[in-house]
């Protein structure tokens, strides 16, 4: 069995999810900053192996207030794009 593993990293603006993801690649792959939000709208992916094992990160834009609906637009429409209903 070929087994993937698919996480999204979820959080508010400026907390450090592209941070985790670059600290866990070993370089730096995702755009990072500080004081405003760098991570375009949508979900990143980003594949790389983890322990021997493949995996699929995708880093979100952040979560802000007033937010909320488009977020959940952009998660239910990534869930369509891989046929997840």
């Amino acid at each position: 069995m070929n087994a993937r593993y698919n996480a999204v990293i979820i959080g508010q603006t400026g907390v450090g999810k592209s941070s985790l993801i670059n600290y866990l690649y070993g370089e730096k792959i995702a755009e990072t900053g500080v004081g405003k939000p760098v991570t375009t709208n949508g979900f990143h992916e980003y594949d790389f192996e983890l322990n021997g094992l493949p995996v699929c990160l995708f880093d979100s834009w952040g979560l802000e207030v007033g937010k909320d609906e488009q977020w959940m637009d952009d998660l239910n429409k990534e869930f369509q794009k891989r046929g997840v209903t």
